[in-house]
């Protein structure tokens, strides 16, 4: 009786379940017909969007949104995903990043519960390549080994080369060639199989620029010109013009300059052709390069004029302060240092603008970045409500019927105590990883604090400084000023020439404060940029730039470093430096005297001095050195004016760089200046030795 009874049970769970699984079928093929019908809308806004460039995002935003709209009212995932992945593709195409980022992840969420792996591959490709145009390694790398998941899920060997293709693109940005060499095999491997002509070729392209970073020129121009065959029979103009001017590239390292201006000019007429303006930027300063390189004066200032013209009408500032670099190097070697003078000032200046632009940008690109992982995180949560609440809907559906309740409570009061417990356990490692978190931002908080009080109160200081320091200047130019206007035509020209006189050089002090407090106030948060240096070649340089200083007093400055010394240090900060020191003792060294800069060797670092045979200083004033607290500054021999900050910035740079300075001065015999950097050691060398 009681099987009986249980197998009418059954019966009536499971006619219910066709029930309403019908009624669904029903529900599903009618919104079917409603997509088919309405699919043509949707298809017209997203090429309306589609069909505006970024410079017109609202509209195109606009069209966006009327296409999801129609997809929202069809209560169809499928058509809501796919606006999602054309509005990243969107902002993708259209460099904007952070943007298609978020977009990505919203459609990569719905394509995700529709199984669809294809879809889901080549969404998380794009995020992944996203990530690594914004450095984002860590998540670029995440995205892409997702994207591989889903791709070997469907035995898609394409996807699985580009994904292998992105990953060594990561390990190339990063300097490790032997790792990306490895996956671009991986890639080319699959391409080949596939008979992919332009896989093929990227994957050789690819290969061709590890393996030449990495110093094996000759397999890297085989790549290159394997790449251009294919490419030429593909008529892709753009990529052959790229691979010429690699190898073009590849020929100046070896210095077969014939060879290099050949592929230049090749890269140069195809580049025209498509008119590509970066390109052909780029390869007038590869030419101007080998131009200089044989010694050719007029070649070398056309073509760097030519390219940075380009460069400036398609502000690309990286362009712009190569070809600045060229032209004073070529007017430098020319004796014509005038000249020189005035483009290596340019390009001081664009490199100050480069790195006032990154450090923008890599803050705004923190922030969105923030931004966009606070909404991801919300997006989750609401996906896991959404999920619940449809759990709670087919739970409600299945207690439908009064006959079923009692022979299936039983299972879900035990499913429902599993969950529960599971919940649980979710719920405590959640707080412990919340715990652990709260712990780590106390410690990054107390940090920043620290740092913080430390600004403030260097800020103090400098205001002090300001303070008195312009006080001076600033009531000079106010009393003469008021002088001549109270006297008017009463002055005769000497006295109104000995007024303008004393305000011109008031003037030019403060603006000598302002100059060094804004050069030190750039550089505190400058990323610090250490590489090989040849400590003769930037003195060089260096001292030609103060050759007119020099030659007004009559003062002679003597460098006597080997050639053969290299340190690792940041050049730019290097050559501040050297420029405020020598420029130092040129200023209280007597008209005729004399200026020796020397190096020694000692335990991995090199001491470099700078000395002078000048006024020197008093005990007093050497201990008052290199202090933001209190920076006096004292004429020169010559009655030349400055700032104070000069010191306080060289300490600053020469203890970034991991360097000490100090000195040593006797009053009217000296001073003596040094200071310490890490000698740069060829660890290759070093294994080849041992």
């Amino acid at each position: 009786m009681k099987n009986w009874f249980l197998g009418i049970l059954i019966f009536i769970n499971f006619s219910l379940a066709l029930g309403q699984s019908a009624l669904k079928k029903d529900v599903v093929t009618t919104k079917t017909q409603i997509n088919s019908s309405d699919s043509s809308r949707i298809s017209f806004h997203l090429k309306k969007a589609n069909s505006y460039s970024i410079q017109n995002v609202d509209s195109a935003s606009y069209q966006f949104n009327k296409a999801i709209e129609i997809a929202h009212s069809l209560n169809s995932t499928k058509d809501v995903a796919e606006v999602l992945y054309s509005q990243g593709l969107f902002f993708h195409n259209n460099y904007k990043y952070v943007k298609a980022i978020k977009f990505f992840n919203e459609a990569d969420l719905l394509f995700e519960e529709l199984k669809n792996h294809k879809k889901t591959g080549l969404i998380n490709d794009y995020i992944g390549k996203n990530y690594s145009y914004l450095y984002s390694y860590d998540k670029a790398f995440k995205h892409f080994l997702k994207a591989l998941k889903h791709y070997q899920q469907i035995g898609d060997e394409i996807g699985s080369a580009k994904v292998y293709s992105g990953i060594g693109n990561i390990y190339y940005l990063k300097k490790q060639y032997d790792i990306s060499i490895k996956y671009f095999t991986k890639s080319f491997s699959l391409y080949k199989k596939n008979n992919n002509e332009l896989g093929i070729a990227d994957s050789y392209t690819n290969l061709a620029n590890a393996v030449s970073d990495n110093g094996d020129f000759d397999k890297g121009l085989e790549y290159y010109n394997k790449s251009n065959v294919i490419l030429i029979r593909l008529k892709d103009k753009y990529g052959i013009a790229t691979n010429y001017n690699n190898i073009g590239d590849c020929y100046i390292v070896l210095k077969k300059y014939n060879y290099a201006l050949d592929y230049f000019e090749k890269a140069l007429a195809l580049s025209q052709d498509i008119n590509d303006l970066g390109l052909t930027s780029i390869i007038y300063s590869n030419i101007a390069n080998i131009k200089k390189a044989q010694n050719n004066f007029k070649e070398t200032v056309d073509y760097a004029n030519k390219s940075l013209k380009i460069a400036v009408e398609i502000n690309d500032l990286g362009i712009q302060s190569e070809s600045l670099l060229t032209l004073s190097k070529v007017y430098e070697d020319s004796n014509d240092f005038q000249m020189a003078l005035k483009f290596k000032n340019q390009y001081i200046a664009i490199k100050d603008s480069m790195l006032l632009q990154d450090n923008t940008e890599k803050a705004h690109f923190f922030q969105a970045l923030n931004d966009l992982e606070s909404n991801q995180s919300t997006i989750n949560e609401l996906t896991i409500k959404n999920e619940n609440n449809r759990l709670k809907l087919e739970y409600k559906n299945r207690l439908s019927s009064f006959f079923i309740v009692t022979s299936i409570l039983s299972i879900i009061f035990i499913v429902f105590l599993i969950f529960q417990q599971r919940a649980k356990r979710k719920t405590y490692k959640l707080l412990a990883y919340k715990s652990e978190q709260v712990v780590k931002m106390k410690d990054e908080i107390q940090t920043q604090h620290d740092r913080l009080k430390d600004l403030n109160s260097t800020k103090d200081k400098l205001f002090k400084i300001l303070a008195h320091d312009l006080k001076n200047p600033l009531s000079s130019i106010e009393g003469f000023t008021d002088l001549m206007i109270e006297d008017g035509a009463g002055s005769d020209e000497e006295e109104r020439m000995l007024f303008l006189t004393t305000i011109k050089n008031s003037a030019n002090k403060a603006s000598s404060i302002l100059n060094g407090l804004f050069i030190w106030a750039i550089n505190q948060e400058k990323i610090l940029k250490t590489k090989k240096i040849n400590l003769f070649s930037l003195l060089k340089d260096e001292v030609k730039l103060l050759e007119i200083q020099a030659l007004y007093k009559k003062v002679s400055v003597l460098i006597n470093v080997e050639n053969n010394i290299y340190v690792k240090a940041d050049e730019d900060m290097l050559g501040t430096v050297l420029r405020n020191l020598i420029s130092n003792a040129i200023k209280f060294t007597h008209s005729k005297g004399e200026i020796l800069v020397t190096s020694k060797i000692a335990d991995n670092f090199v001491e470099i001095t700078i000395k002078d045979n000048g006024v020197g200083m008093t005990m007093v004033e050497v201990e008052g050195l290199f202090r933001v607290d209190y920076n006096v500054s004292k004429e020169g021999t010559a009655n030349e004016n400055g700032s104070g900050l000069g010191l306080v910035l060289c300490k600053d740079f020469i203890e970034k760089q991991g360097g000490k300075i100090w000195v040593q001065s006797i009053v009217n015999v000296g001073s003596e200046f040094k200071f310490t950097l890490p000698l740069y050691i060829n660890t290759k060398e070093q294994k080849k030795t041992a």
